[in-house]
């Protein structure tokens, strides 16, 4: 099955990998024969990414780019692309191609009028990570996911797996109630789904950690971690 396609890509400063993920994305689409758009949201970057993504236009006529002037998170960038998105499924995935796209045609197979989302996990069997992240990000990560279950009542091994496939007259719907900027806007996400009712499926993946540079130390995320859910938890009973 070859399902119509608009391909989101998220990039905040991404000069070292939007070219090449980008080129992987499209040059893999048209090899398998794919009706697809690639929309890249530059989410206010500091680097070349905008440059970088605009010169592959001449390259790609199926690539468009859009630009917020500031960065807004991670949420946002996306939530710009879904309500930009002209096809009929709307595949995610992040810029440095940590999942790379070739893994859409596992994630397709799941997909059908009863289950119009489907995730892709990290964490359960015959899911493979090539280079995992550094300890103290996994133990993080392992209190989050116990964290978001715990307070949301919420299913799944991995809510922040970039690559995700939505159907997208769904994705439009949730993505138009979604507040949350930052990077847990996927928790509300899974929320939102949950209310309407929406299954979602889980698929394992091949994936990648490449290393970024980040200022903010370990107790510095634990605090946003705890707020951004804090304030989400709110967001969520007032809706």
């Amino acid at each position: 099955m070859k399902i119509d396609l608009s391909v989101i890509v998220p990039a905040y400063n991404e000069e070292k990998h939007i070219e090449r993920t980008v080129r992987k994305a499209v040059e893999f689409l048209r090899e398998n024969c794919y009706s697809f758009e690639v929309l890249v949201i530059d989410d206010g970057s500091s680097d070349g990414t905008l440059q970088k993504s605009e010169a592959l236009r001449g390259d790609y006529p199926e690539l468009k780019v859009l630009r917020h002037a500031i960065n807004q998170g991670k949420g946002e960038a996306v939530k710009t692309g879904i309500l930009q998105a002209a096809r009929a499924y709307c595949l995610l995935m992040d810029a440095d191609n940590s999942t790379d796209i070739s893994e859409l045609l596992k994630l397709q197979e799941k997909v059908t009028k009863e289950c119009p989302v489907v995730v892709a996990t990290r964490y359960s069997p015959g899911s493979h990570i090539v280079h995992p992240q550094p300890l103290l990000r996994r133990w993080l990560g392992t209190g989050y996911r116990f964290l978001c279950r715990f307070l949301f009542k919420i299913r799944g091994s991995d809510f922040n797996c970039g690559f995700k496939i939505y159907r997208t007259d769904i994705a439009k719907e949730v993505f138009a109630k979604v507040k949350m900027k930052d990077w847990s806007y996927d928790v509300e996400v899974f929320c939102r789904l949950k209310r309407m009712g929406v299954s979602v499926a889980e698929v394992p993946v091949e994936w990648t950690h490449f290393d970024k540079p980040s200022h903010a130390s370990p107790f510095v995320t634990a605090y946003r971690t705890f707020r951004s859910l804090w304030i989400l938890k709110r967001v969520l009973e007032q809706s």
